[in-house]
């Protein structure tokens, strides 16, 4: 009898790696169907996905033959070694490990919320490269609804609820005040979007916005200025503004040491704050070491980070243990599906030949008796396995069901035509 699928998770976060190594380690859209493809290949795994976020990149496997394979990738993209670095969590661990993520609950902000929605685009990708099954598709689904209950059960999620607000915050602590302030935002995704949303609500003045995408342009509030993203057209925001938030989807460097340089001199000595969220970064770390310029990429935001109270935070712990304890039953009811398929089976050749015997005994049938005899021994077939399947599903769910599913696995094949004949000759 087929054993239950084994899940697993590899992973980096804020919480164990630098922003350089998951930099790394993350893959640009356009690539993740062929990445998720020739993961499959490397481990042996029969599914995975990627769940790539400003704050962690995880890859989860189903039934991998050589998931070992993965460390070694890994420390070949990065050009390092990662031992330390990853963390692992096998079944019911790695959907608690999921459920949790889904939920905010292992985010730089407590309960925040943009993760839940690259939760759903990681399933989706991996449907996409067809590198997603059934178990996948349960867990993934199943870690939605996890957060779901957590967001509507807890108040996990305040006033702070993403890293864009995140960012906000900080830079109203760092700057004392956002009203008349002039900003910049790098990207208009979802992430941009939100830190625009934050903005208004503090005040800020005037506002630009830097795209490369013009069908953002119905998306970005009509008060701010939307401008292409073009070298020229950054250096002469990068001389006018107090605040950057930058946060692309670029694979690399978007504002460069060179170009926050060469405006310096423009600013006369006024204070220019830089945060950077994204991963891989937009910003060149060199920008840093610049007299007058103060900037933060996604992991110093860390100690800015909001804590929900003690309580709605173990209710919300309880809730994703809970939803991880319920996934792990379903997945040990997976190991009835070969043995129930073998029952159904073996039922329907049963009535099959009854039913044929049956009717060459009674050759006078027209078609309408023929036809309540065939419905008659169908139904009489599925109301007798409702019971006995049922039976195999609830002990299948229970924790050590193995041995007695092995049992009747075995009891249901019964004695094989030479069975048969060596008890006759006897």
């Amino acid at each position: 009898m087929r054993q239950v699928h084994r899940l697993l998770v590899w992973g980096v976060s804020y919480r164990s790696a630098p922003v350089e190594t998951r930099e790394s380690l993350a893959v640009p859209a356009p690539e993740l169907p062929a990445y998720l493809v020739q993961l499959l290949r490397l481990t042996g795994a029969s599914e995975c996905a990627l769940l790539c976020t400003c704050n962690r990149v995880e890859v989860y496997l189903v039934d991998a033959a050589r998931p070992e394979r993965l460390r070694e990738a890994w420390a070949a993209r990065a050009g390092a070694q990662v031992e330390g670095l990853v963390y692992r969590y096998e079944d019911a661990g790695a959907a608690r490990h999921l459920f949790r993520v889904a939920s905010g609950l292992d985010a730089m902000v407590t309960g925040e919320t943009q993760v839940l929605g690259q939760v759903r685009q990681a399933l989706q990708s991996a449907r996409e490269a067809g590198t997603a099954g059934k178990v996948l598709n349960a867990l993934f689904c199943h870690a939605v609804r996890a957060a779901r209950r957590v967001h509507s059960e807890t108040a996990v999620n305040g006033r702070i609820a993403s890293v864009s607000a995140l960012a906000v915050e900080a830079a109203v602590r760092r700057l004392g005040t956002l009203a008349g302030r002039r900003v910049l935002v790098v990207g208009a995704g979802k992430m941009g979007r939100l830190a625009l949303s934050q903005l208004r609500r503090e005040g800020a003045g005037e506002v630009l916005v830097c795209t490369r995408d013009p069908g953002r342009a119905r998306q970005v509030p009509p008060d701010c200025a939307l401008l292409p993203l073009e070298e020229g057209v950054l250096r002469d925001a990068l001389s006018r503004v107090d605040l950057v938030v930058s946060c692309t989807a670029a694979p690399g460097t978007v504002i460069g040491g060179d170009l926050v340089a060469a405006v310096l001199p423009a600013r006369n000595g006024r204070p220019l704050l830089v945060i950077d969220l994204a991963v891989p970064r937009d910003v060149d770390p060199s920008v840093r070491e610049l007299e007058g310029v103060e900037l933060y990429d996604i992991d110093a935001l860390d100690e800015y980070g909001a804590g929900a109270g003690r309580e709605q935070v173990e209710r919300a712990e309880a809730i994703c243990t809970e939803e991880a304890g319920e996934f792990a039953a379903w997945l040990r009811q997976q190991r009835a599906v070969p043995v129930i398929r073998r029952v159904r089976e073996r039922a329907q050749r049963i009535r099959r030949e009854e039913l044929e015997r049956a009717m060459r005994e009674l050759p006078g049938l027209g078609e309408r008796e023929r036809r309540v005899l065939e419905t008659l021994a169908h139904r009489l077939v599925n109301r007798v396995l409702d019971g006995p399947i049922a039976g195999l599903k609830g002990l299948a769910r229970q924790p050590g069901g193995e041995g007695a599913l092995e049992v009747l696995a075995r009891s249901w094949e019964g004695r094989g035509r030479d069975d048969k004949r060596k008890q006759a000759a006897l």
